[in-house]
């Protein structure tokens, strides 16, 4: 059938004519392509943002981590201050929460270098140790607990410079 065979302007007609069915699957091509060009450019798009979006969750990450770690280090410094004025019982209410901030930081940097282990032990000696001076007992000894807080201290400083240099290393 062609467009001579319509007795009159007839759109379905016209479309069952050769002509039409070639106008249509031009139309369609074109529109396919155009279709086919703009999920391209939203695929390319959401590509982009997804990457922007991890790499700000990866800053945030680190900023977090330097935050939690400066608390920390504030904390335990806060502690040798309190243990040496023998305020133990204050020492120990602020030891407590730093306990779970420690084991926390030992998972995410899981760099092999320190152990949970050591970490614990390192722990126990200081909480054994503030019970003790609170107590009065004994066993307690200033410089153990005080080598222990050190120790503590000294990792937790390293865990800072390792994230201001993986800090400096995504810039």
């Amino acid at each position: 059938m062609s467009w001579a065979d319509c007795s009159e302007w007839e759109f379905f007609c016209y479309l069952a004519s050769v002509e039409g069915t070639v106008a249509a699957t031009w139309f369609g091509l074109i529109v396919t392509i155009l279709g086919l060009s703009i999920a391209l450019v939203q695929i390319a798009k959401a590509r982009s943002a997804a990457e922007a979006a991890n790499a700000a969750v990866s800053g945030l990450k680190v900023h977090l981590d330097g935050v939690n770690l400066a608390y920390v280090s504030g904390q335990l410094n806060t502690i040798i201050v309190a243990t040496r004025s023998n305020e133990f019982a204050l020492a120990q209410s602020l030891f407590s929460p730093i306990k779970r901030s420690l084991r926390l930081q030992v998972r995410v940097m899981q760099d092999g270098l320190i152990d949970l282990g050591v970490i614990n032990r390192m722990i126990a000696s200081v909480d054994r140790h503030l019970e003790w001076g609170r107590s009065g007992g004994p066993k307690f000894s200033h410089s153990v607990m005080h080598r222990s807080l050190d120790e503590l201290l000294d990792i937790v400083t390293g865990w800072e410079g390792d994230l201001e240099s993986a800090a400096k290393s995504e810039k």
